[in-house]
């Protein structure tokens, strides 16, 4: 009787170690799709990341500077992340942001706690990277998560506290695209190698 009356408890504990053993596994797996990812995450746009991640969340929300500078000064706890390389983020960055290269991402916050409130950031609005590490975060079940979509320069043009000597001429300049903030062009032979990359992915996609 007393073993009966334990049995709830029991299988409640085995259910807690099925649940706990599945969601390793699905940790695993997502973390070798995004690490495939991550080897080629400059040949990618946004919507090619999600497709490879077999994930569509549709509009991603973005955070206007104006909000994010309130919210800066009122949330000590938010975290503003500048996704550009370490060579860029040393030139300019927003003041107490700190720097995860997109490439480094997922490895940094790993262990973070999934409800941290995070903005992402990229170099302006022609460049795609905040958007494309929304999609990282999000895949790896970080909640609350949003893209500072105007970048360091509309923060640098509006004269917000910045970080660094801010010399880069895109800072300075008009510019419809996003300047060689990464390391290498886009070629005829990435292009090739994208192309291929995207099928084989969503083929796996189509077979899951």
């Amino acid at each position: 009787m007393r073993m009966l009356r334990q049995l709830p408890i029991l299988l409640c504990l085995l259910m807690s170690c099925i649940n706990a053993e599945q969601c390793k596994q699905l940790s695993s797996e997502v973390m070798q799709t995004l690490e495939n990812v991550i080897d080629e995450i400059y040949h990618l746009n946004t919507q090619e990341v999600q497709e490879i991640v077999c994930q569509d969340f549709g509009c991603i929300p973005e955070i206007a500077a104006e909000e994010l500078h309130e919210k800066m000064k009122a949330h000590k706890d938010l975290v503003v992340i500048n996704v550009l390389s370490e060579k860029w983020f040393h030139d300019c960055h927003i003041a107490d942001s700190i720097n995860m290269p997109l490439d480094k991402l997922i490895y940094e916050v790993q262990n973070w706690d999934r409800t941290t409130d995070i903005v992402v950031y990229c170099a302006l609005d022609a460049c795609d990277a905040g958007e494309k590490a929304y999609v990282l975060l999000r895949c790896m079940g970080f909640e609350n998560v949003v893209d500072y979509h105007g970048g360091i320069k509309e923060w640098f043009g509006l004269g917000y506290p910045t970080v660094g000597p801010c010399v880069s001429e895109y800072l300075h300049e008009e510019c419809t695209r996003c300047p060689q903030i990464f390391l290498f062009d886009f070629d005829f032979k990435s292009m090739l190698k994208e192309t291929r990359y995207i099928k084989r992915f969503r083929n796996r996609c189509k077979s899951i």
